[in-house]
Formats: structure tokens, sequence, C-alpha cells
């Protein structure tokens, strides 16, 4: 039984037995993968806070082929976001970066790209302690690494460009935008200024976007247009979208 070594962000714990731990973490090298850590909820435990959720750790485990979950051995802290976790709107965020990445990554598939999305987006909320934009952000890139990205340039139903200059519409029903005139009752409507910022975002990287004053309503209907298309997809509701829609500001 071969011992693994890989970086990796954890995701989510449960409790197991008296003293164990379930962990589900993102391997940058293996994809996402659930393992046991004996021992970890004692007081004195090897791996200290490195199992908190969200931790960017070198983690250590065994794993035999005719078991689903490894044997997690130990880990390496390589950088904690707990801190950045106070504040309620950095932290729900933050358990949204980590729920998204839950439900929809696939196990056992890497995705390089997505893990330094994720590290990106973590730092970002870290460093400034400002959430809509890093979400918006998250948002758009967790889909289009997944491969199920709408197109933002065209009708879903009649494929006609979209106008750059006008609002496109959304329904949670349909996968795609729709122009005015596939425009089916009920629908949202999404910005040109809202578009116009998603073309920016999918050419800079977070970092390198120009500068905005941002706030919870800035590019809202972009992030509820995405957050539906994370839902239809993993087919569930998000815990932690519910919590979003609780922050004020």
């Amino acid at each position: 039984m071969p011992a693994r070594e890989t970086e990796a962000i954890i995701l989510r714990t449960y409790p197991l037995k008296e003293a164990d731990k379930i962990v589900s973490f993102f391997s940058r090298t293996f994809g996402k993968t659930r393992g046991v850590a004996a021992r970890a909820r004692r007081l004195k435990s090897r791996f200290g806070a490195g199992l908190e959720p969200l931790s960017h750790v070198r983690l250590y485990y065994f794993q035999r082929e005719t078991r689903e979950l490894v044997s997690i051995d130990s880990c390496e802290l390589i950088q904690s976001y707990f801190d950045a976790q106070r504040d309620f709107a950095a932290g729900t965020a933050c358990g949204y970066v980590a729920e998204v990445c839950e439900q929809l990554l696939p196990d056992h598939e890497p995705n390089d790209a997505l893990f330094r999305l994720v590290l990106l987006v973590l730092e970002h909320i870290r460093q400034t302690g400002q959430v809509w934009a890093a979400l918006t952000y998250f948002d758009l890139w967790v889909l289009r690494l997944s491969g199920i990205l709408p197109s933002l340039a065209a009708c879903g139903k009649c494929d006609a460009p979209l106008a750059a200059g006008e609002p496109a519409f959304f329904t949670g029903m349909t996968s795609g935008l729709q122009c005015a005139a596939c425009r089916t009752s009920g629908s949202w409507e999404i910005g040109a200024g809202s578009r116009t910022l998603a073309v920016e975002m999918l050419r800079a990287s977070l970092p390198g976007l120009s500068p905005r004053p941002w706030t919870k309503e800035t590019a809202s209907d972009l992030r509820r247009f995405l957050e539906q298309r994370i839902e239809a997809h993993i087919e569930r509701r998000l815990v932690t979208r519910v919590m979003l829609e609780q922050i004020e500001g």
C-alpha cells in the first residue's frame, strides 16, 4: 500500500466514531477524495489545525484499491483561512466555495486550473475581506472549468447573437440566456453591464479586474444566473447560497 503525497484543500469534515474524522478534500494531483483521519478529534491530535475546512495543506495518505476511503496519515499546513472566516460575510463566502466544490466536482478527477482558482478566490477574500467580486469570479470560472458554462454571447433558444448594449434574459428552467424575442414569461433580466463584466472576467485575473465599487448588488443578476446553473447541474439547492442572500451590503 504505497503512500501518496499531494497538495490539497480541505472541503469538509464529518465525525466518525468517538475520535475519528471523515475528510473530504480537493487534491491537486488526484482530484476530490475522501478519507479517514484516525484520532483526529482528540485534543492532542497529530493533525493540529490542518484539517480545518479550507485549510491549504500538504497531505499524506494511503489508499487500498478495495476501499472507497483513503487512510490519512498526516498533513502539513501551508495556509490557513480560519481567521479570514471570522467575519460572517467572508466565512459564508468561503463556505460557499467549499460547498460548490464538494457538490460539483467529480471524484478522483484532477483539475489543476480549478485548484488554482479556489486558492486565488480564498486568498482574495483573506487579503481584502471583500466577497462579491471573488464570488462572481468564482461562479463564472467554476462553470467554465467544469465545461458547463452556457454561451454569454448568443441566445440559447434561437442562437442569435446577443446585442452587446442590450439586456438578456433567463429562467431557472432554461440552460442559457435568451434574447428579447425568445424571452419567456417570468424570466429575470441580466443587464448589458453584467455581461460585459463577465467577458472581462473571462479575460483577466481576479486582481487584474478594472477597479469598481463592489456591493452585493454589483452583478447580482449575473451571480443569480451562474448560481442557478450550478444548482441545476448538481440538482440541489446550495445551503450557503441561502445564507449569502441574508448578507446585507
